[in-house]
């Protein structure tokens, strides 16, 4: 388990096999002893075609001027429900195309998703906060 955990995060996709039948399955929650970080449980839920789910997607970065701007994350992973065909693991934000310190928020995100995909979180609720690096001087590249 540990080492399917080191790939494969709460709402990833994982493949079990079950007296030799295989099955489709997420992963919908992991425990840990909170002193030893040793695993407790794990819980799947299997997939079903058309099914509705609830899961969560991890938040990813690429890109962005690290020299430039601090980039905080207020959320790693947002809970989100959708038919089985449309299940993702991940939301990858680009950050080059961010040029300015702003805000990103929930509903910046739900408007690129696909049409079943629908993050449960308020709109207004703030994923990622992008700010100019104190002392940044506008000549440095």
């Amino acid at each position: 388990c540990d080492r399917l955990l080191r790939v494969v995060k709460v709402g990833g996709l994982a493949s079990l096999d079950v007296e030799g039948k295989a099955y489709k399955t997420f992963i919908t929650e992991v425990q840990r002893e909170p002193m030893t970080n040793q695993l407790q449980h794990l819980s799947f839920e299997e997939l079903r075609p058309e099914k509705n789910v609830k899961s969560v997607a991890q938040i990813s970065l690429t890109g962005g001027n690290m020299q430039k701007y601090e980039y905080i994350l207020t959320r790693q992973a947002v809970p989100y429900e959708a038919i089985t065909e449309d299940m993702i693991e991940n939301i990858c934000i680009n950050l080059d195309k961010y040029d300015k310190p702003m805000n990103i928020t929930v509903g910046d995100l739900s408007k690129k998703q696909k049409s079943t995909f629908r993050i449960l979180l308020e709109d207004d609720l703030e994923i990622l906060y992008i700010r100019q690096r104190p002392g940044w001087n506008a000549n440095e590249q």
